[in-house]
């Protein structure tokens, strides 16, 4: 535990890799949490696995809290409990990609929550799925809970699960030029 870039294997991970990593944790925290790495600054995790049960209050989820690099072929189990920018593998992902990625479990949190991501810049999202619960009281999403800035592209993608908030959608919750295909 501990305040802020927390992670299971790293607090942040700058350009570097992660490759075929397993994380089995229960970690907390305030702002930028995760249960593989807190903070991803154009680092890498390649084909890694978290079975993680994650609190924080900002930036939470169950690989990464912030991301602005690359996940490909990572797989989480996950119950994450967040107040804003809170996902099932990664809280908030500012842009960067994440690419066939699977994620199941239970998401909470007050708002901008989704079952992939809690908050999604410019990112590529593509051939990764979520099949989780999600429950906010703002903008919830089965995927994505919010897709902001010039928003991110998704592709090949699917949601399974309930999503709960005021603001709800079953692949996005809320959205800003955000590119759907397939």
């Amino acid at each position: 535990s501990g305040v802020e870039r927390v992670g299971g294997v790293a607090g942040s991970l700058w350009d570097g890799r992660l490759v075929e990593c397993l994380a089995q944790v229960q970690i907390a925290g305030e702002d930028v949490v995760g249960g593989m790495v807190g903070s991803s600054s154009g680092g890498s995790l390649i084909r890694c696995q978290a079975w993680a049960e994650v609190f924080g209050t900002d930036d939470v989820g169950g690989m990464v809290g912030y991301g602005s690099g690359m996940l490909t072929g990572c797989k989480a189990q996950a119950e994450v409990t967040g107040r804003q920018r809170v996902g099932g593998p990664v809280g908030h992902q500012g842009d960067g990609q994440i690419i066939e990625c699977r994620t199941a479990g239970i998401v909470i949190g007050s708002d901008n929550v989704g079952g992939l991501a809690g908050e999604c810049g410019e990112a590529l999202i593509w051939r990764s799925s979520a099949d989780c619960e999600v429950t906010a009281e703002q903008a919830a999403g089965g995927l994505v809970g919010s897709a902001r800035a010039m928003g991110p592209f998704i592709a090949d993608c699917y949601a399974l699960g309930s999503v709960a908030g005021s603001t709800a959608g079953g692949l996005v919750g809320e959205t800003y030029e955000v590119k759907i295909m397939n």
